[in-house]
C-alpha cells in the first residue's frame, strides 16, 4: 500500500506492503505507454521501478504530500491508497471528472461511505489474490480489486464488473 509521503499523518503498520507487480501489469494493460500516470502515495518508491520495468515511463511519482499536490487534470490517477485512508482518497479525488483507479479491498464495498462514489464505478477483479509484500520481510495475501472511474474508453467496456 503506498505512504502518503510528506502527510502530516505517520505511517502505520498495517499500510507497510507493497504493491507486488502482478497488481501493475493488470491495470496497465488498458494504457497507453505515453499516457501520464500519477501515483501519489509513495511507500518506499518501488511503483515507478515496476511501472518503468512494465514500458511505462511517463509516470509521476514521488515523496510528497499527496493531499496537497497537484498534477495536471490529463492524468490517470493510478495507485494503491494506504487502506486506513481509502475513505479520506475517495473524498478527496474528483471522482466524476478524473481518470482513477484506486487498488482497495474489496470489502470496500460493504462501507457506507462508498454508495456516495459507486456511480460510474467499474471494479477490475484479478484472477487471484495478490500476494502484498512487508516492508522489511514477511508477506500477506487478500482480496483487492482495481476500483475504476472514468476509465470506460481505456478499458473498452461500460461494465461495473470485469473479471481478469
Amino acid at each position: 500500500m503506498g505512504y502518503i509521503g510528506k502527510h502530516k499523518e505517520k505511517k502505520e503498520r498495517n499500510d507497510d506492503y507493497e504493491t507486488p507487480i502482478e497488481a501493475w501489469t493488470d491495470i496497465v494493460k488498458y494504457f497507453k505507454k505515453d499516457d501520464l500516470i500519477y501515483d501519489p502515495f509513495y511507500f518506499n518508491g518501488a511503483t515507478l521501478t515496476h511501472l518503468k520495468k512494465l514500458g511505462y515511463d511517463n509516470v509521476y511519482h514521488k515523496n510528497e504530500d499527496a493531499f496537497k499536490h497537484r498534477i495536471s487534470e490529463d492524468a490517470i490517477i493510478l495507485t494503491n491508497p494506504p487502506y486506513r485512508l481509502k475513505k479520506k482518497v475517495l473524498e478527496y479525488y474528483n471522482l466524476k471528472k478524473r481518470k482513477i483507479a484506486l487498488l482497495i479491498p474489496l470489502e470496500t464495498l460493504e462501507r457506507k461511505y462508498f454508495l456516495k462514489c459507486y456511480e460510474n464505478c467499474q471494479i477490475i477483479v484479478p484472477r487471484k489474490r495478490y500476494n502484498f509484500n512487508k516492508d522489511g520481510g514477511g508477506s500477506v495475501y487478500f482480496k483487492a480489486c482495481w476500483f475504476c472511474w472514468n476509465l470506460e474508453k481505456e478499458i473498452g467496456t461500460n461494465k461495473n464488473l470485469i473479471w481478469l
